[in-house]
């Protein structure tokens, strides 16, 4: 399969996740939502859990922060017309 095909299989689903804002590489840190929220609950504080989790992802600090700001926020998908 050649990605032009790809593309063409899975056009309304990425027209639908570009709508929403969903980054094409957002899919590699959907699980960094589950391990901060899961450290959280574990009693670390906000910072250290930052900083974990950018090591453990390889990551700045920075990033991560845009990440949890990016993937926890609400779907705003603009209605077909």
């Amino acid at each position: 399969m050649k990605r032009v095909e790809l593309i063409q299989f899975n056009s309304e689903l990425l027209k639908r996740l570009q709508k929403a804002g969903v980054k094409i590489d957002d899919w590699q840190y959907a699980s960094i939502v589950d391990d901060y929220h899961k450290m959280l609950k574990d009693g670390h504080k906000r910072t250290y859990a930052i900083i974990k989790l950018a090591e453990k992802y390889k990551i700045s600090e920075r990033c991560v922060y845009d990440l949890l700001r990016r993937l926890c926020e609400d779907c705003k998908v603009v209605a077909d017309g």
